[in-house]
């Protein structure tokens, strides 16, 4: 009987644990796309789980700028060859061009046909479907992202989410589910005609262009993807030829993440949200979550409240001016809200460690 018990106790607090870690916003993220994961996995072949995640991330489960303003889930950037709308947005540079799009399923329809055009991923499409490992670690291999961690980043969402469920490949029967297909099916119908049109115009551009293009490199070598290859094989011919006539061989999809970074005494910050970890934001910043709990001064096992602040990177030893407690408030609280080394707090001030303050205490930040 004590057994059973314990089992139980142990099972309710997987249950209990899971319910801290999963975010409701990425929930309702999930819930409203993975139809259309789904029938990009039909036509394309990618994993909806890897689309999804992707999704998750890149976007910021929606609530990213770029998401909200241009319907780009993937930020995925303008190139050359791009001629929709486009909006502009700092990120690896100053003012770059992102895709926009006019629905979230034209978003959807573009990353899937980036990753099947584009020769840097053609391996990933030998994997299994439901290989959502391999192709984690093939798409960050393949340069998709500059994030040390974008692969496991993507296993976590995947597996936090059990988004592996959808490479299962079981579509939503819903009434709302069916509108969403046959808007989809109606934009491919519109994207396939316009594409034909677009093939034909580069067609009559591709000839000229690439004559151009070898006489202005001359001796100089080629540029791009190959720039640094001394003599190029036969097949890699192929795929410069490709890159260069779509001018994509610069092209790389940027992370989006999922918290807007602050600052609080001149050092980087993020509010947490519902189900945030320490864990968690140190993965999606690419940093140890050793260095996230020191910059924060909390010891492992401890985790963050919605609406804590988290720094991202180490207080400074000093701020200006002072601070003046309120009711409630520690040392630990003061130093959060300004940017402070808590060991530096009680140094500047006189106090012995583990003191704590009273409301109306004046709290010196620099000596």
């Amino acid at each position: 009987m004590k057994k059973i018990i314990c089992a139980l106790a142990l099972q309710l607090s997987v249950f209990a644990l899971m319910a801290q870690t999963q975010n409701k916003t990425y929930l309702e993220y999930i819930e409203k796309y993975k139809n259309v994961a789904i029938t990009e996995m039909q036509n394309y072949g990618i994993p909806a789980s890897i689309t999804m995640a992707q999704g998750l991330l890149e976007s910021g489960a929606g609530k990213s700028q770029l998401t909200r303003e241009s319907n780009n889930h993937f930020g995925i950037k303008c190139q050359k060859s791009w001629t929709g709308e486009k909006v502009y947005h700092d990120d690896d540079a100053k003012h770059e061009c992102f895709r926009k799009y006019n629905s979230a399923l034209e978003s959807y329809e573009d990353h899937s046909q980036f990753l099947r055009k584009n020769p840097r991923y053609a391996s990933l499409f030998q994997l299994s479907k439901t290989d959502y490992k391999g192709w984690a670690y093939g798409l960050k291999k393949a340069g998709y992202a500059t994030n040390p961690k974008y692969a496991q980043l993507l296993i976590g969402l995947i597996e936090t989410y059990n988004l592996d469920e959808l490479d299962k490949g079981k579509v939503d029967n819903s009434a709302e589910s069916k509108a969403s297909d046959s808007k989809s099916k109606k934009h491919k119908e519109e994207k396939s005609k316009e594409a034909k049109k677009k093939k034909d115009k580069d067609a009559k551009k591709s000839k000229y262009s690439n004559k151009k293009r070898h006489k202005r490199e001359g001796k100089s070598g080629l540029m791009g993807f190959f720039s640094q290859r001394k003599k190029l094989s036969d097949q890699d011919e192929e795929l410069y030829a490709i890159y260069a006539d779509n001018d994509e061989y610069m092209g790389e999809i940027s992370s989006y993440r999922t918290h807007d970074v602050q600052k609080i005494n001149g050092v980087k910050c993020v509010i947490a949200m519902n189900g945030d970890t320490y864990e968690a934001i140190a993965d999606e910043f690419g940093k140890f979550t050793s260095e996230i709990l020191k910059a924060n001064d909390v010891k492992t096992g401890a985790q963050p409240k919605a609406g804590d602040i988290v720094y991202i990177s180490k207080k400074k030893k000093s701020g200006t001016g002072t601070y003046t407690a309120k009711e409630g408030e520690t040392l630990y609280d003061i130093s959060q809200k300004t940017g402070v080394r808590l060991r530096s707090l009680y140094r500047i001030n006189g106090l012995v460690y583990g003191k704590q303050v009273s409301a109306g205490d004046v709290i010196r930040l620099k000596k």
